[in-house]
């Protein structure tokens, strides 16, 4: 289907409100009533309008915590790609599914809080009755505090448990073991001699002035 300015006027304003009724449609884009619901049909039925969708606030929904997955598959050919998309975009917790270059074929956008709830939620026995506690234990997980309260009882509970314990590890636990042990030697480089002249501390082990006033630093013994 060729797209004229008015299709694509029509498709700005749908996007920016889908409820909005045919005569303010209408209105909005310049045309009268027959011919924009016309057009609205057409581009329905080509596929280049393909659904009406609320846009939810996730956090006031419960469905807070938002990650990014990315997926490297063994196949790259576009029959593989296509059924690796349908399936898991059929998934209740995957937002998006994208085709990306680099490190990782797919990049999946997931709500761990929904996901966590929707595999456990089938236990009779599952502590994640409602998705807020999915979502307080996702944070908990991915921020590796781990109370353990909150403890999936399925394999495959516990298998997004490992990939959540994993993610915070390389997010969180890992930079932030990085920056304490640089601030440390950091802090352990100036611990050398204090300046006699102007009092200045803090100095390189090595140093030999003051990096203040530049008087002679004493040797260190």
């Amino acid at each position: 289907m060729q797209l004229d300015n008015l299709d694509r006027r029509i498709l700005v304003a749908l996007q920016r409100n889908a409820k909005l009724s045919n005569v303010q449609l209408a209105e909005e884009v310049g045309l009268s009533p027959s011919p924009c619901l016309r057009r609205v049909r057409l581009l329905e039925e080509a596929g280049v309008i393909r659904g009406y969708h609320a846009q939810l606030d996730r956090s006031k929904a419960g469905l807070g915590l938002t990650v990014f997955v990315g997926v490297k598959v063994e196949r790259h050919h576009d029959e593989s790609a296509n059924a690796f998309r349908a399936a898991v975009i059929d998934l209740p917790e995957v937002i998006s599914c994208h085709v990306v270059s680099g490190e990782s074929d797919f990049l999946l956008q997931v709500v761990l809080g929904y996901f966590i709830f929707v595999i456990e939620s089938a236990n009779p026995d599952s502590q994640f009755q409602t998705v807020s506690n999915g979502v307080y234990w996702a944070i908990v997980t991915m921020t590796t505090v781990g109370y353990g309260d909150l403890v999936p009882q399925t394999a495959l509970g516990r298998l997004l448990a490992s990939v959540v314990m994993m993610l915070g590890f390389g997010i969180i636990a890992i930079p932030t073991g990085l920056l304490t042990v640089s601030g440390v030697r950091h802090q352990q480089k100036r611990r050398g001699p204090t300046c006699s002249a102007c009092g200045r501390q803090g100095h390189r082990e090595d140093a030999r002035h003051c990096d203040q006033c530049g008087a002679s630093l004493p040797a260190r013994a």
